[in-house]
Protein backbone atom coordinates (compact mmCIF):
# COMPACT_ATOMS: atom_id res chain seq x y z
CA UNK A 1 0.00 0.00 0.00
CA UNK A 2 1.11 3.32 -1.32
CA UNK A 3 1.04 6.83 0.67
CA UNK A 4 0.82 9.84 -1.09
CA UNK A 5 1.46 13.64 0.99
CA UNK A 6 0.31 16.63 -1.08
CA UNK A 7 0.49 20.32 -0.18
CA UNK A 8 -2.05 22.55 -1.34
CA UNK A 9 -0.97 26.07 -1.47
CA UNK A 10 -4.00 28.36 -1.89
CA UNK A 11 -3.64 31.80 -2.81
CA UNK A 12 -5.05 33.02 0.46
CA UNK A 13 -4.10 37.31 1.48
CA UNK A 14 -3.21 39.39 3.39
CA UNK A 15 -2.86 42.63 3.17
CA UNK A 16 -2.27 41.90 -0.38
CA UNK A 17 0.67 39.38 0.48
CA UNK A 18 -0.07 35.71 -0.39
CA UNK A 19 0.14 32.90 1.83
CA UNK A 20 2.90 31.10 0.16
CA UNK A 21 5.41 34.78 0.16
CA UNK A 22 4.30 34.91 3.90
CA UNK A 23 5.92 31.12 4.22
CA UNK A 24 8.86 32.43 2.69
CA UNK A 25 8.36 30.85 -0.74
CA UNK A 26 9.48 32.39 -4.13
CA UNK A 27 8.23 31.31 -7.35
CA UNK A 28 10.38 32.16 -10.48
CA UNK A 29 8.86 35.14 -11.76
CA UNK A 30 9.12 36.30 -7.91
CA UNK A 31 12.91 35.67 -7.48
CA UNK A 32 15.04 38.02 -5.45
CA UNK A 33 18.08 40.20 -6.73
CA UNK A 34 21.60 38.21 -5.42
CA UNK A 35 24.88 40.18 -4.63
CA UNK A 36 28.17 37.89 -3.91
CA UNK A 37 30.28 39.53 -1.47
CA UNK A 38 34.01 38.96 -0.78
CA UNK A 39 36.41 40.22 1.79
CA UNK A 40 39.64 40.06 -0.79
CA UNK A 41 43.10 40.68 0.08
CA UNK A 42 45.43 41.97 -2.84
CA UNK A 43 47.64 38.95 -2.26
CA UNK A 44 45.61 36.35 -2.32
CA UNK A 45 42.38 36.77 -5.04
CA UNK A 46 41.90 32.43 -5.34
CA UNK A 47 39.24 31.94 -2.96
CA UNK A 48 37.50 35.05 -3.96
CA UNK A 49 38.19 33.89 -7.63
CA UNK A 50 36.62 30.50 -6.59
CA UNK A 51 33.79 31.15 -4.41
CA UNK A 52 32.25 33.89 -6.99
CA UNK A 53 32.96 30.94 -10.15
CA UNK A 54 31.09 28.44 -7.95
CA UNK A 55 27.68 30.42 -6.98
CA UNK A 56 27.52 33.69 -9.94
CA UNK A 57 25.07 33.06 -12.27
CA UNK A 58 24.33 36.14 -15.02
CA UNK A 59 22.63 39.06 -13.30
CA UNK A 60 24.01 38.79 -10.03
CA UNK A 61 25.69 41.71 -8.50
CA UNK A 62 29.21 41.29 -6.69
CA UNK A 63 30.86 43.23 -3.99
CA UNK A 64 34.47 42.73 -3.03
CA UNK A 65 35.83 44.76 0.57
CA UNK A 66 39.38 45.18 0.87
CA UNK A 67 41.71 47.07 2.71
CA UNK A 68 43.96 48.25 -0.24
CA UNK A 69 42.51 49.27 -3.65
CA UNK A 70 42.63 46.58 -5.74
CA UNK A 71 40.88 47.81 -9.38
CA UNK A 72 43.54 46.03 -10.72
CA UNK A 73 43.07 42.64 -9.50
CA UNK A 74 39.38 42.92 -9.93
CA UNK A 75 39.51 43.93 -13.48
CA UNK A 76 41.35 40.50 -14.09
CA UNK A 77 38.28 38.97 -12.08
CA UNK A 78 35.54 40.91 -14.22
CA UNK A 79 37.45 39.59 -17.29
CA UNK A 80 37.92 36.11 -15.94
CA UNK A 81 34.67 35.66 -14.95
CA UNK A 82 32.72 37.78 -17.77
CA UNK A 83 31.00 39.89 -15.37
CA UNK A 84 30.08 43.40 -16.26
CA UNK A 85 32.39 45.77 -14.46
CA UNK A 86 29.20 47.92 -13.74
CA UNK A 87 27.58 45.17 -11.87
CA UNK A 88 31.17 45.04 -9.52
CA UNK A 89 30.81 47.21 -6.45
CA UNK A 90 34.28 48.15 -5.09
CA UNK A 91 34.82 48.96 -1.45
CA UNK A 92 37.93 50.08 -0.09
CA UNK A 93 38.61 50.66 3.92
CA UNK A 94 41.42 52.93 4.50
CA UNK A 95 43.71 52.05 7.30
CA UNK A 96 43.67 55.27 8.54
CA UNK A 97 39.65 55.21 9.28
CA UNK A 98 37.88 52.17 8.55
CA UNK A 99 39.77 48.96 8.53
CA UNK A 100 40.30 48.89 12.28
CA UNK A 101 37.32 50.21 13.55
CA UNK A 102 34.78 47.89 14.29
CA UNK A 103 32.14 50.48 13.89
CA UNK A 104 33.27 52.18 10.91
CA UNK A 105 33.86 49.45 9.11
CA UNK A 106 29.26 48.66 9.84
CA UNK A 107 29.55 52.74 8.86
CA UNK A 108 30.46 52.49 5.55
CA UNK A 109 29.38 49.11 4.68
CA UNK A 110 25.42 49.59 5.71
CA UNK A 111 24.93 52.60 2.92
CA UNK A 112 26.22 49.91 0.25
CA UNK A 113 23.55 47.45 1.14
CA UNK A 114 19.75 47.22 -0.08
CA UNK A 115 16.50 44.98 1.89
CA UNK A 116 15.13 43.93 -1.59
CA UNK A 117 18.84 41.87 -2.09
CA UNK A 118 19.76 38.77 -1.28
CA UNK A 119 23.72 38.70 -0.05
CA UNK A 120 25.86 35.53 0.10
CA UNK A 121 29.17 36.72 1.91
CA UNK A 122 32.64 34.57 1.30
CA UNK A 123 34.50 35.50 4.70
CA UNK A 124 37.39 33.71 3.87
CA UNK A 125 39.55 36.64 2.64
CA UNK A 126 41.16 39.63 4.36
CA UNK A 127 42.40 39.98 8.06
CA UNK A 128 40.25 37.82 10.81
CA UNK A 129 39.30 41.41 12.26
CA UNK A 130 37.75 42.25 8.98
CA UNK A 131 35.76 39.24 8.59
CA UNK A 132 34.00 39.42 12.16
CA UNK A 133 33.26 43.14 11.22
CA UNK A 134 31.77 42.17 7.64
CA UNK A 135 29.90 39.08 9.52
CA UNK A 136 28.36 41.39 12.47
CA UNK A 137 26.74 43.94 9.39
CA UNK A 138 25.40 41.24 7.60
CA UNK A 139 23.79 39.45 10.59
CA UNK A 140 22.19 42.78 12.04
CA UNK A 141 21.49 43.87 8.57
Amino acid sequence: MRKFCSLLILPITKNNITLPKLLGFQFKNDVMAKTIVNIISKDDLMPAYLFVKEKYVEGDGLMFISAKDTTEELALVSELLKVPSQDIVNIVLTKERDEFTYERIGRRLLPELRKDVKYCVNLAGGTRYLALAVQHVFESF
